[in-house]
C-alpha cells in the first residue's frame, strides 16, 4: 500500500532523473507522512473490524 500511494503522488519523477533539484522541491516530507498515517490508520482499522 505505500509502495502504491507513493507511486500515485509520484507519478512523473521518471521525468525529473537529469533534475534532481527540481525533483526535491516538488517533494513535500510532512505531506507524504500525513497521508500514509492516515492511509495507514484506515486500512488498519478496516483489517480490524474484518478480523474481529
Amino acid at each position: 500500500m505505500c509502495m502504491l500511494t507513493t507511486k500515485l503522488i509520484y507519478q512523473k519523477r521518471t521525468a525529473y532523473y537529469k533534475q534532481p533539484l527540481k525533483f526535491a522541491k516538488k517533494q513535500n516530507i510532512i505531506r507524504d507522512t500525513l497521508i500514509l498515517m492516515i492511509l495507514g490508520g484506515l486500512f488498519g482499522a478496516l483489517l480490524a473490524f474484518i478480523v474481529i
